[in-house]
């Protein structure tokens, strides 16, 4: 199996490695996490629940 992307679930409090992965990665933050603008590397985004 080939990885062309990482995809992780967080809230973003704790430690990111040094060096960034030789891959994608795309952070998505729970409601109450880390500022999407602080993540040191990839894209990052706020997941916001549908409440109904």
């Amino acid at each position: 199996m080939k990885l062309v992307a990482c995809v992780y679930f967080t809230d973003g409090y704790g430690a990111f490695p040094d060096e960034p992965p030789s891959l994608p990665v795309l952070w998505i933050l729970s409601v109450g996490g880390l500022d999407t603008k602080s993540i040191p590397f990839g894209e990052a985004v706020r997941l916001i629940p549908d409440v109904k």
